[in-house]
């Protein structure tokens, strides 16, 4: 990530002054909104809020925005409404229900919406590509759905080394227009992702508030643009490689080579093993490998998967769009979901511990309907590492001289809301399991990813107390007042508390 265009409390784009704060302590939100030609005597429902709920102050607030020339606001009870809450990815989130979604078509319509957010103290959330994995992440309890679809440019600069990209976009249609090009990006690996959630959630590639935006969420604004850098690219090597049963010992042998020496000279590859369980195959494993050149053959840091007997194996030269359409093949959506996840240093009787700990404990949900549980090794190569330093650094508090690591990434889909519970302590179980031994041997590491954690993780503590106190202070920066912290509750904040708190 390059940089970027904010629509922050103040609803300015970003530029920093030689003031004590981003927003004057005379800020006037009345003449802000004024400012952006809104004729606020033309609002009535804005008369006498001060007596009003946070309910009806919410009814006044998407009132007053119906009343907007050219904004486009659903309401409850609508066939629009409906099936916007119905598309989202989490079921969870779908059964949110706001007093409204609207759905700005510029950074000024944007700005609008915070603003008429503050005067009403209606709180509101921001959906991106909505893939988060559990309620209130991207919407809203009786409040104001922002949704940026609209705002979705894809524009490439003349010299071809960046491109600018809204955050109504998605990975794989984002992709696609830059392989019109022969361009490509580092980003997600899952076809309908978002592009700003997963951005702002991690990023491996401003002063603080750039540093912030990597890993600090949606703490500091709403984002209206991103310019990313680009490289040439037509095809490149990789794919799915899914692993026999008698194998899976051998296929954790070459996972942990990998990441142990294969990757620790070459930075162009990557990788990720993934355990689950279907019904009707049983016990599954499968592999994502990729290899940031066009070769024909397997590179020579993945030699240990020539050892690995398989069952089906897509590697080869793709597109990157191709590659994550491969990864993305069956991944349901529309479901229930939660996603868990923890760092490790790398070891590999730690891989098998973990997945002999999934299997083990997977009978106690076993018979839940509709269900796919995964358990997944994602390695975090020193070479990353060290990209992960570039312009600035990010958040995470991790280190080149903390890898190479390993994220246990667990995700499970289902039906049924009452076989809520014991998936979420399936998913609890098996952390506290692996940390446990992981402690035995030193292994742990604090660091959760964000775009990983479930709903019950202390995400932005676990960056170390000195980042977390250097995202505060440039939250309080550029958001004195809290807008950000108070009226967006939803997801990780900078509190550094889980957002349903701790599981028990």
């Amino acid at each position: 990530m390059k940089s970027l265009v904010l629509v922050a409390a103040a609803t300015c784009a970003v530029v920093c002054t030689a003031q004590d704060s981003f927003e004057s302590p005379e800020f006037n939100v009345t003449q802000a909104v004024l400012q952006q030609g809104v004729d606020i005597s033309a609002l009535p429902t804005l008369a006498g809020l001060k007596e009003r709920s946070p309910w009806s102050a919410c009814a006044a607030a998407c009132n007053s925005l119906k009343l907007i020339p050219s904004f486009e606001v659903y309401a409850k009870n609508t066939t629009n409404y409906t099936t916007f809450t119905n598309e989202y990815w989490a079921t969870q989130q779908g059964d949110v229900n706001p007093e409204c979604i609207i759905k700005p078509s510029t950074p000024k319509q944007v700005s609008i919406a915070v603003l008429i957010s503050r005067l009403t103290r209606c709180p509101f959330a921001v959906k991106g590509g909505g893939h988060a994995a559990f309620a209130g992440s991207s919407s809203i309890e009786g409040g104001i759905t922002i949704a940026l679809e609209k705002l979705n440019k894809i524009e490439v600069a003349t010299d071809k080394k960046s491109v600018l990209v809204g955050p109504g976009r998605r990975w794989l249609e984002f992709y696609n227009e830059l392989e019109k090009h022969g361009l490509a990006v580092v980003g997600g690996r899952v076809t309908d992702v978002g592009v700003p959630g997963l951005t702002l959630g991690g990023g491996v590639t401003y002063p603080d508030l750039y540093w912030s935006l990597r890993g600090g969420g949606n703490n500091f604004g709403i984002v209206t643009a991103f310019q990313l850098h680009t490289f040439p690219m037509n095809k490149m090597w990789g794919g799915g490689k899914l692993v026999a049963n008698s194998d899976f010992e051998k296929a954790l042998d070459a996972t942990y080579k990998f990441g142990a020496t294969g990757a620790a000279s070459d930075e162009k590859g990557s990788q990720i093993i993934s355990f689950g369980y279907a019904e009707g195959f049983g016990p599954l494993a499968s592999a994502f490998l990729t290899y940031a050149e066009p070769v024909t053959s397997l590179p020579a840091m993945f030699e240990d998967w020539a050892n690995v007997s398989l069952i089906q194996d897509t590697t080869g030269a793709h597109t990157l769009s191709e590659l994550v359409s491969l990864l993305s093949d069956g991944v349901p959506d529309r479901e229930r979901q939660t996603y868990w996840d923890v760092t490790f240093k790398l070891d590999r009787s730690l891989f098998s511990f973990l997945v002999n700990t999934f299997y083990e404990l997977l009978p106690n949900i076993i018979d839940a309907k509709n269900l796919l549980p995964t358990i997944s090794i994602q390695l975090i190569t020193i070479p990353q590492l060290q990209q992960m330093q570039k312009n600035g650094g990010n958040a995470f508090g991790i280190s080149p001289a903390d890898g190479p690591l390993f994220i246990m990434n667990m995700g499970t889909v289902w039906t049924n809301p009452a076989d809520d519970e014991r998936i979420l302590k399936f998913n609890n179980d098996i952390i506290m399991r692996v940390q446990a031994e992981a402690a035995k041997k030193g292994l742990n590491n604090d660091y959760i990813y964000m775009n990983y954690a479930s709903g019950y993780q202390a995400v932005v503590s676990s960056y170390g107390t000195a980042n977390q106190k250097r995202l505060q202070s440039t939250s309080s920066w550029f958001d004195p007042t809290g807008v950000f912290r108070k009226l967006q509750p939803g997801y990780f904040k900078l509190d550094g508390s889980a957002p349903f708190g701790e599981y028990s």
